[in-house]
């Protein structure tokens, strides 16, 4: 079944672009929520649910089932970040997220 269901999204992708793979999606998953993650540093991690989705800001990931899910934002020299977000049908949740640096070692003078 998955594998048939790759196939068909090659051949609509092949046939009306990247826009109709979008609507098709958005059809099967009417009560999908959209994440936006707005980061500093702008080259932070992002990951979700485990899945590392992109490394920038912002990150806008649609598609996602209503629930709870993982955010996790990453980037060296900074402390990680984590958090749970619990999802509603139809939300479109932006986080705003500022990692703070991690302590800068002093030298002996």
């Amino acid at each position: 079944m998955r594998a048939r269901a790759t196939v068909l999204a090659a051949a609509l992708v092949a046939t009306t672009g990247c826009e109709g793979l979008r609507s098709l999606r958005q059809g099967l998953h009417d009560d999908a929520a959209t994440l936006r993650v707005e980061v500093q540093p702008a080259g932070a991690t992002v990951v979700i649910d485990g899945v590392e989705v992109a490394a920038g800001s912002p990150v806008v990931r649609e598609g996602l089932t209503a629930g709870i899910h993982r955010l996790e934002v990453r980037a060296p020299g900074y402390h990680p970040f984590s958090t749970p977000l619990d999802l509603r049908p139809k939300q479109r949740l932006t986080v705003p997220l500022a990692l703070r640096p991690l302590p800068r070692a002093i030298d002996p003078p």
